[in-house]
């Protein structure tokens, strides 16, 4: 078999992280086959016949056989341009083909390396993706909800998407290769997932278990006690969620209690992905370094020393025991705090807080409502 080895990224109908890897070279049929899944019928897609086993790719959970949408000519699957191999001649079209595959709950941006292949575009973007997540939950951007959209109902950590996040969120979007996407929606149909709620559905997953883990590995005696003998249904409901969201996330509730709960979660959630337009910030700059019109804009600072508001120096800055401020010490320790908004989709702009509330019909008071 070739030393030359690519691995694929892909995001499943349910959201999960998947590979799949491909040689430069045929795999033998039999040992393609001998993935735990048999060949997919014709109708499904013909056999990969250069994607690897699932015994030779990166440990993961087995998930048998995947049909994928891959441009194809009658020669067979175009090969990845990371193989290194001559274009092929013909014009190509999407054809389904089955490849080996496994799930894997979080992809490292060393993950090809580790296993001795170079990473397609499609395995790169579930990289970033798998950072964007992390990076989500270390600074605590997220939500519980619960999912009543299956046989029970589950409860979920979803991502809180505002500002720089949500321009992120979208820059993955529009970047998402279609190979990671290239899973068929349904036998016969000839186009792959659609990329926004592919994205939704990773993401989400990512986020639910990245959370988990930390709560496992935070607090691993973390159980909430039975609830109370003869509480309402709605108390049930809530302590069953909670529980479910640091353990198993199946749970059982009441159905209407449920609806209750999920309609105000789902509020919660809305409420704080819509959040302030605007964030605080602070600038600090050394006056001597201000303009002259600025310092007339902003009035002469305040005495060195002057706690007591009376204009005159308290002795502090007093640093050659004379009783009066130095000279140098005043031009040294003369600063100018400012407050500012600054918009949380154009970090770039800085505006003074008193030009915002500066009267009812400002522009930018939309910032306040």
């Amino acid at each position: 078999m070739s030393d030359v080895v690519v691995l694929h990224g892909l995001v499943t109908r349910d959201g999960s992280l998947a590979l799949w890897a491909e040689s430069d070279a045929p795999v033998a049929a039999a040992e393609t086959v001998a993935v735990g899944a048999p060949a997919a019928p014709a109708r499904l897609g013909a056999v990969h016949r250069f994607a690897l086993p699932a015994e030779l790719l990166p440990e993961g959970d087995g998930r048998g056989a995947a049909v994928l949408l891959l441009p194809s000519t009658g020669a067979g699957p175009l090969p990845s341009p990371q193989l290194g191999l001559p274009p092929r001649r013909g014009r190509p079209r999407l054809r389904a083909w089955t490849v080996p595959c496994v799930t894997v709950a979080f992809v490292g941006d060393d993950l090809a390396d580790r296993a001795g292949a170079r990473a397609a575009p499609s395995l790169t973007w579930l990289a970033e993706l798998s950072a964007f997540a992390a990076d989500l939950v270390e600074r605590g951007r997220v939500l519980p909800g619960v999912l009543l959209d299956g046989s029970r109902p589950k409860a979920r950590w979803r991502p809180v998407l505002t500002g720089a996040d949500a321009t992120r969120h979208a820059e993955l979007l529009s970047r998402m290769p279609p190979a990671s996407r290239a899973e068929r929606a349904r036998p016969g149909e000839a186009d792959g997932l659609p990329a926004a709620d592919m994205l939704h559905a990773a993401l989400g997953r990512l986020v639910d278990t990245l959370v988990r883990e930390r709560l496992r590995d935070g607090f691993p005696a973390l159980a909430l006690p039975a609830g109370p003998a003869g509480g309402t249904r709605a108390a049930a409901a809530l302590h069953a969620w909670l529980a479910a969201l640091a353990g198993d996330p199946q749970f059982d509730g009441p159905a209407e209690e449920l609806g209750s709960l999920a309609d105000a979660l789902d509020a919660w959630h809305a409420d704080a992905v819509r959040g302030a337009a605007v964030r605080v910030c602070f600038r600090l700059t050394h006056l001597p370094e201000l303009e002259t019109d600025e310092t007339a804009a902003i009035g002469e600072p305040a005495a060195i020393g002057d706690t007591d508001g009376i204009g005159e120096p308290d002795g502090i800055g007093d640093t050659d025991g004379t009783g009066e401020v130095n000279a140098d010490s005043r031009a040294e320790d003369v600063w100018l705090l400012e407050f500012l908004l600054q918009p949380l989709d154009e970090p770039s702009v800085l505006v003074p807080a008193a030009d915002v509330w500066r009267d009812r019909t400002a522009p930018l008071r939309r910032w306040t409502h």
